[in-house]
């Protein structure tokens, strides 16, 4: 494989090049295998080499690649079911028994229902989800359309007392079909919580004093630079825009310089910490 970049007609770099991040190959893989349930097949995809150069023959440094393993598809005889919410695979727990990335307090949650026979369709049958969460317990009924699927949404609650406490944390949802006189299920869970959380600001300094920047003199009309260590808190497994605001103020409370950042975290169903340093503020 040779891939060669060149400037637009103009004899210009298009941004993002020859600096930046990007997207620059994509490799695309057709399965010529399938197995019967419940035999499995993978294989592991091993990175190859690459060198990337510049007009000037000058290395262009890029990520180390990751190593992956493929799944061959698996076809299902007889009834299955597969429950999974509206976020694009894998984010919402598409396969048997998989989590689905969080939800933020209030948000709709979307549980679809794709139910096969055979590895095709079945519509027009019913399918019962049973959504749990500590003291909430409640079910939920739908149809299977033209294409198998069942759908349902409800939204979280929000009580005026104790919120946080009673909604924060792993809901769990089951959803069931019966057909041709078999009985199937599908189970999946996911945590409500706040979708970013800021969790501390700390101002760095080389001048310490009693753990805290030491106060520093100076002349009217002087810009002042000051970098910041902001740490934030997800559980979210798929990028999520944010926007993050840095705002000084005097002992007066009078607001004397902000900026702001753009990050995305995002890191899988652990509790990720994002620290976004050196933070520059002139002021």
């Amino acid at each position: 494989m040779g891939i060669i970049i060149l400037p637009n007609a103009s004899g210009e770099w298009e941004a993002q090049f020859p600096e930046g991040e990007g997207k620059l190959i994509t490799l695309h893989f057709t399965a010529i295998l399938e197995t019967v349930a419940p035999v499995e097949a993978y294989i592991d995809l091993t990175p190859f080499n690459i060198i990337l150069l510049d007009k000037n023959l000058t290395e262009i440094p890029y990520r180390d690649p990751i190593s992956g393993r493929y799944k061959a598809p698996v076809k299902t005889l007889g009834l299955a079911i597969d429950l999974y919410t509206q976020y694009p695979k894998p984010y919402g727990g598409q396969d048997p028994n998989n989590p689905s990335d969080c939800f933020g307090p209030t948000d709709l949650v979307q549980l679809n229902a794709y139910v096969t026979y055979n590895d095709y369709p079945v519509q027009s049958v019913l399918v019962a989800y049973e959504i749990r969460h500590n003291d909430y317990q409640f079910t939920l009924t739908n149809e299977t359309n033209s294409e198998g699927i069942a759908t349902v949404t409800f939204r979280p609650p929000w009580p005026c007392e104790n919120p946080e406490e009673e909604i924060f944390g792993e809901w769990s949802v089951i959803a069931t079909v019966y057909y041709a006189g078999d009985v199937k299920n599908d189970t999946l869970s996911f945590i409500v919580y706040w979708p970013v959380e800021v969790l501390s600001v700390k101002v760095i300094s080389d001048k310490i004093v009693h753990g805290l920047p030491a106060y520093e003199k100076v002349k009217t009309g002087e810009p002042v630079e000051m970098i910041f260590n902001v740490t934030v808190g997800t559980y979210r497994m798929q990028p999520l825009d944010t926007v993050i605001t840095v705002t000084v103020y005097d002992e007066l409370a009078f607001g004397i310089g902000f900026d702001l950042y753009t990050p995305e975290p995002g890191l899988g169903r652990i509790w990720a910490l994002w620290r976004i340093q050196d933070i520059q503020l002139y002021l």
